[in-house]
């Protein structure tokens, strides 16, 4: 039987925050976003961080929000990106603020790495990224041994904000699966510990949707919560996702769309076996499952594009885009990997000279030409690494699932299944809050299974199909961007 309540869902992306109240309600969920704010890194001494005693403020602002709204709530959860952490002296006090990702100290971490990526990937099923948080603990072990000697406890980003909230040092099962410190098991990997010299200095691995504890009693006091409890949810953001896929049948794939994309397929298990690796995907653990996924540029070009135009005399909205992208004659392709397309600013500029790279000859793209190169591009990205996933799992696709904040994108979505010549369903644009929300029902006993969450969620919001057409271009399509993706990388 689903019970009813009220879930509040912190999901943190890169670049802002969200509080979101999850309610189930006869059997369906609904959504109300009650706050939103920026996540801006700081820059300190040289060195780029995460501004945590803000992001942690706004928690609080939001559970005062609710309480002034009179909102009742059954828990609260978080999920956050992955890898990121924070330490914690043998006081509970933190040592600095925690350290973003993109910062430089891990530009060389892996030169003298006493692991080689075979050996890493064959006991975590995690790509060996420089910016994984083993290479950010060997940094620190490197150039500022004395942080780790007066470290006590390290907590990955949600489990720190779960420590502030309640006071419990527990690690989540699926944020610690992006860490490449733990194994295909769900434990500490004392082998890759040993061989880095880490310290243990971790706290159990539990699963998603545990009760960790209540407010700090100091938080109930200044929010007016009594007695709310903090859970774990599927706390790397991803993870969240992928709990709510509503098929798990071996012919699907699910895309996670949106200033990234990430393209995944669901397994009973970490794969390992070295041709994954070599073909850039990795295992993240989930709510009842691992998923086997591709990061790959998602809609942050587009994104840029639309920025350039919005303060012209005839500025832009996504629908706009979509319109004149769909009207405008092709004018080519661009690799969206190269780091030129992941950089702010001058997204048409960059547009032009990559497409006169190729063609021996410089083109102004108008605005819908540009949308289209663009957009074309990324459904691409997808169709190809789609053929790499059906090749490694010897399953062929006949459904890509869709969800995030690029099911808006009606014309990705169509060219998505044309140039993937799958079926797309597409829908539930707020799917990370959906699916911290509802892992808190199930670890309320709310809701009794896993498979109750992704039919409450299927039920719950309308899906759209898109059926793939233009089959007799698709493959010529294809092929052209793989041709073009291998002359520019040859030339470079």
């Amino acid at each position: 039987m689903i019970h009813q309540g009220n879930y509040m869902a912190l999901d943190f992306g890169a670049e802002s925050g969200r509080a979101i109240i999850v309610s189930l309600k006869d059997g369906k969920a609904e959504l109300e976003e009650i706050h939103r704010f920026p996540n801006r890194p700081v820059l300190l001494g040289g060195t780029l961080h995460w501004d945590l005693p803000y992001l942690f403020n706004e928690i609080l602002t939001s559970l005062k929000i609710a309480r002034i709204r009179e909102i009742p709530l059954d828990s609260i959860a978080v999920d956050t990106w992955g890898v990121d952490f924070g330490l914690l002296d043998c006081y509970g006090d933190l040592i600095g603020n925690p350290v973003h990702y993109r910062d430089s100290r891990t530009d060389d971490a892996k030169a003298d790495s006493p692991m080689d990526d075979e050996e890493i990937f064959s006991e975590t099923g995690a790509l060996p990224w420089n910016i994984g948080s083993l290479f950010q603990l060997k940094s620190l072990k490197d150039n500022k041994p004395e942080q780790l000697l007066r470290t006590d406890a390290f907590l990955n980003t949600p489990d720190l904000f779960n420590y502030l909230l309640c006071g419990e040092k527990k690690s989540e099962l699926t944020i610690a699966s992006t860490s490449l410190m733990a194994d295909c098991e769900g434990r500490w990997s004392g082998k890759i510990l040993d061989s880095f010299e880490i310290p243990f200095i971790f706290s159990e691995i539990i699963k998603p949707g545990v009760v960790l504890s209540t407010l700090r009693s100091e938080l109930e006091d200044l929010t007016g919560y009594k007695g709310l409890k903090v859970l774990t949810t599927c706390s790397h953001d991803t993870a969240s996702v992928a709990a709510i896929v509503p098929e798990r049948t071996g012919d699907t794939a699910f895309l996670s769309s949106g200033t990234w994309s990430i393209l995944g397929k669901i397994n009973d298990n970490a794969l390992t076996g070295l041709q994954y690796l070599q073909n850039g995907f990795t295992n993240e653990a989930s709510l009842d499952s691992w998923y086997l996924c591709r990061n790959i540029t998602g809609l942050y070009p587009f994104q840029e594009l639309k920025r350039e135009w919005e303060h012209s005399s005839d500025p832009w909205d996504y629908g706009k885009m979509c319109r004149e992208a769909a009207s405008a004659v092709s004018k080519g392709f661009v690799d969206l990997e190269q780091s030129d397309f992941q950089s702010p600013g001058h997204m048409t500029e960059k547009i032009n000279r990559y497409l006169a790279g190729l063609n021996g000859k410089r083109e102004e793209l108008t605005r819908g030409e540009a949308a289209k190169v663009l957009l074309d591009s990324l459904a691409l990205e997808y169709a190809v690494n789609l053929e790499n996933l059906e090749m490694l799992s010897g399953e062929t696709i006949r459904t890509l699932f869709i969800l995030g904040g690029g099911i808006k994108n009606t014309y990705l979505c169509q060219r998505t299944a044309d140039l993937c010549g799958k079926r797309v369903i597409a829908g539930i644009d707020q799917g990370t809050a959906l699916g911290n929300g509802l892992v808190q029902a199930y670890g309320l006993g709310h809701i009794g299974s896993a498979g109750e969450i992704r039919k409450i969620a299927a039920d719950s919001f309308p899906m759209r199909e898109y059926s793939p057409a233009f089959q007799e271009e698709r493959k010529e399509l294809i092929n052209i961007y793989r041709e073009m993706k291998e002359i520019k990388n040859e030339n470079e």
